[in-house]
């Protein structure tokens, strides 16, 4: 039994990506913002980051949709005449 080693499609998961480092970034944000700023760093950030996944989401759908081949029961059967 041979083992095949999975491949990752980092462009079809850089939304999740773009969140978890978002989440990472207001860690920092916590940890050395005054508390005065916290606040509105942390919701624009947050509400940025969400926008851009959301977009990017929307992206990552849109070309999977163009490029992928009809699937055998959407294709049209070929007319050979059978």
């Amino acid at each position: 039994m041979d083992f095949v080693k999975p491949t990752i499609e980092y462009a079809d998961i850089w939304p999740l990506i773009l969140v978890f480092g978002v989440a990472c970034v207001g860690v920092v944000v916590e940890a050395f913002v005054p508390r005065a700023h916290r606040f509105l760093v942390q919701t624009v950030l947050a509400g940025a980051g969400i926008v851009a996944a959301l977009v990017g989401t929307v992206m990552v759908a849109r070309e999977r949709s163009t490029s992928r081949a009809p699937s055998p029961s959407t294709a049209r059967p070929s007319s050979s005449g059978d």
